[in-house]
């Protein structure tokens, strides 16, 4: 289903079970990780659906009538989530659930079922293959086939490197998103004939990754694919720096990569990590949301692209990777004094968090 059409889906229901006063409001109760963990998405998560909610109030709201958001911090804890979705069900009384992230959709979809709810879910991994409910919707370009999508590129990839590559080592949390992630990752490696010498999972709440990754260099693999959510990221990364792991390629949907913090964080880590970002420019994605979209990027300044170093990962010795990166700075500052860039002023920063009618990244747990 296209986002245009589960759009006309979403406002059909609302005008067809919402018959209600045109001054009250449309309540859209989620549960959001706000701290822990995964506070990283969570809170972009947030943020994004408040820009939503305050420009389409500017606009006179939802079928004459405002939207209200209410939401609460699951913590980053998927053991939290269905009890805050029965709060915004029962005592909130929301109008309509969205849900997002795969460890924290799955945690949620019984009680979803249970109360014949129609579920739209935006950050999630094949949660729905296991359930086969029918009035489940999402948002990410998986298709039927989620766990071998997430990871065809990954491995289209490994396949292109000369020589091919024959050992894989794998990991993953052993939660939602890593499990059905390394699920895909298998059948791929089966089809492309490659020997998995490292196949586990390790507990959400690690710590010390050293141990995953001193066992995985002792099988010495050609290839290194990793599932993880935010947190894994950060510290899987460190170990493997820690331990000079060395391979053909590193990489796998490793989320928390895509975000501007952890970037930062990370800094030149990063280089020769092959991960993913999402992104579906096609005809069926010209919708006038996307189309706005697109134009505001395109008419913002533009910073030069970081040079990423080549696909071998070597983050301990990257002298040509530094030496680029060097440049890459240098060009950046000397660019900086000649044109603005699009980062949000300082002030507008303050505005945005102080003004009662606008979106903020901390604001309250109900906001409309």
């Amino acid at each position: 289903m296209s986002i245009k059409a589960l759009a006309c889906a979403v406002l059909l229901l609302l005008a067809s079970i919402l018959p209600a006063r045109a001054a009250e409001p449309i309540r859209i109760g989620f549960s959001c990780e706000e701290t822990g963990g995964s506070a990283a998405s969570g809170r972009q998560f947030l943020l994004t659906a408040q820009i939503w909610a305050y420009r389409i109030n500017k606009q006179g709201g939802l079928l004459g009538r405002p939207v209200e958001l209410i939401h609460y911090d699951d913590q980053s804890n998927p053991a939290l989530v269905p009890g805050i979705y029965t709060k915004l069900l029962d005592v909130d009384k929301v109008d309509l659930i969205i849900a997002s992230g795969t460890n924290y959709s799955a945690a949620a979809m019984p009680l979803f079922m249970e109360r014949k709810l129609t579920v739209l879910n935006t950050l999630a991994l094949a949660v729905n293959d296991e359930f086969r409910y029918p009035r489940y919707f999402q948002t990410m370009p998986y298709g039927p086939h989620g766990k071998e999508a997430i990871t065809s590129g990954y491995f289209a990839a490994a396949m292109s490197v000369d020589p091919k590559p024959k050992t894989i080592a794998m990991t993953g949390a052993d939660a939602e998103f890593s499990k059905n992630a390394m699920a895909g990752a298998r059948e791929h490696a089966k089809k492309a004939g490659l020997q998995i010498v490292y196949d586990k999972n390790y507990p959400p709440n690690t710590i010390d990754y050293t141990p995953i990754v001193r066992a995985i260099k002792a099988t010495n693999p050609d290839l290194v694919f990793v599932a993880s959510y935010p947190a894994d990221s950060a510290g899987i990364l460190r170990a493997v720096e820690e331990q000079r792991l060395t391979a053909k390629m590193f990489g796998g949907p490793i989320i928390g990569l895509q975000y501007g913090s952890i970037k930062q964080q990370m800094g030149e880590r990063l280089n020769g990590i092959v991960d993913y970002e999402l992104f579906v420019h096609e005809p069926t994605m010209n919708f006038p949301g996307s189309m706005n979209s697109s134009a505001i990027i395109k008419r913002a300044p533009r910073r030069p692209a970081p040079i990423r170093s080549a696909i071998t990962f070597r983050p301990w010795s990257m002298r040509r990777s530094r030496y680029w990166s060097r440049r890459s700075r240098a060009r950046n500052r000397s660019t900086s004094r000649s044109s603005p860039t699009t980062c949000m002023p300082q002030h507008s920063r303050r505005s945005w968090a102080t003004s009662s009618s606008a979106p903020t990244a901390n604001g309250p747990s109900r906001a409309s």
